[in-house]
């Protein structure tokens, strides 16, 4: 689902992958969208805090950061190693940042100091009260760009999609830049609360 060195990816596995993603959101919205227009329990239920749609996000989170370590061991002779590395820590850190560290499953106490400023009162980061809501967004636009930006980008500009070829940087596909404005919209539209 990578543009490795300015090319798509070739072969079934990024069409199976792609429409693999493409089925889970569309299942995942449907029955989502079918619980809030009729069973507000169960759509309660499926967005709640360590409901079912945040395990699947956090899971997915987890698996993209797999998937970027095997990414890095196999093109470790490559100068996009490094991105991929990068990308796998990175996706690590929040995926533990969504489990509060460990938090919840080993019954640790919260610091003080975190239940005073953390919104949810629990061990991580990214609830932290003065800054969480600007860091979300810097993170959240760094994700739209780097998914979608860079993608029209270098479909618009040759000389961008050069640049980005030179520079060796592993984009995403049209497809999983579709599959996350299709994602965004539909949970900003529809489910924000």
């Amino acid at each position: 689902m990578l543009i490795n060195n300015g090319y798509t990816a070739s072969g079934k596995t990024p069409k199976i992958a792609f429409l693999i993603c493409l089925s889970i959101l569309v299942v995942t919205y449907l029955i989502t969208t079918y619980a809030c227009i009729q069973d507000k329990e169960l759509y309660i239920f499926i967005l709640e805090e360590d409901g079912p749609l945040e395990n699947i996000a956090t899971a997915s989170v987890f698996i993209a950061s797999l998937l970027f370590l095997s990414a890095f061991i196999r093109y470790r002779n490559t100068p996009a190693k490094f991105y991929y590395l990068l990308f796998s820590c990175a996706l690590l850190f929040l995926f533990f940042e969504e489990l509060s560290w460990g938090q919840r499953i080993f019954n640790i106490a919260t610091p003080e100091v975190f239940e005073n400023l953390n919104a949810q009162k629990e061990l991580n980061l990214h609830n932290y009260s003065p800054i969480y809501k600007h860091v979300n967004k810097v993170a959240y636009a760094g994700l739209q760009f780097y998914l979608a930006g860079l993608v029209l980008l270098t479909l618009v500009f040759e000389r961008f999609y050069g640049l980005i070829v030179r520079l060796r940087i592993p984009m995403a596909s049209p497809a999983t830049a579709f599959l996350m404005c299709l994602n965004y919209f539909i949970y900003h539209d529809i489910f924000s609360i």
